[in-house]
């Protein structure tokens, strides 16, 4: 499993609208297998997966569920 795991991840690059926000536990996944191994590492989720940012809008300082993108 080749994962990126970050803490503490600022999520403005993330998002059309530049909101500062932060995701405790920010997932990259390069290879489709390795969902499987996020879904069970991080106990089936729940999980905010993130595609281009165009489509969500921020209302916490800090997204406390795993952020996948």
């Amino acid at each position: 499993m080749s994962l990126d795991v970050k803490t503490h991840y600022p999520l403005q690059p993330h998002n059309t609208f530049a909101i500062e926000s932060y995701a405790d536990t920010f997932i990259e996944i390069s290879l489709p297998e390795d969902l499987n191994g996020v879904i069970q590492r991080y106990n089936q989720g729940p999980f905010l997966v993130l595609g281009g940012g165009s489509n969500i809008l921020f209302d916490q300082q800090r997204i406390h569920i795993p952020v996948l993108w």
